[in-house]
């Protein structure tokens, strides 16, 4: 089962507010909730390694990363990105039989995409900005 409209912005670790004025969709709704609670960091992960693809490339062609990005450490090219984070659904609560509250949580970069050597990072980051 898809999840419903209401649980995509919780599976892209965005804030949402919904309302459904149908009594008969609860257990939809209920069901749709929970499925999105599974694996759903794959599309931030999945985002993370182009990153690191992105990273990779870059690199090899000669061209600098000027800044580093904070919660994750690597490189990114522009200021906007320093403190750019991506989030994933971290808990559910049904707060009442109509009421969701899901928090969330930061998305880890995956295990095997995290391969830079410190001189590979170091390199890059350490490209003077242009002002």
């Amino acid at each position: 089962m898809a999840p419903a409209p209401h649980a995509l912005p919780w599976r892209a670790g965005r804030s949402s507010v919904g309302y459904d004025t149908d009594p008969h969709l609860i257990f939809a709704i209920q069901k749709s909730a929970r499925s999105v609670m599974l694996p759903t960091n794959q599309p931030a992960a999945r985002r993370l390694a182009r990153h690191q693809d992105f990273v990779e490339q870059r690199t090899a062609a000669g061209k600098p990363l000027k800044y580093s990005n904070e919660p994750y450490g690597f490189p990114v090219v522009t200021r906007q990105e320093i403190f750019l984070q991506l989030d994933t659904p971290g808990n559910l609560v049904q707060a009442d039989e109509t009421r969701f509250e899901v928090s969330h949580e930061m998305a880890h970069i995956p295990l095997n995409t995290a391969c830079l050597t410190i001189e590979q990072m170091t390199g890059a980051i350490l490209a003077e900005p242009a002002e």
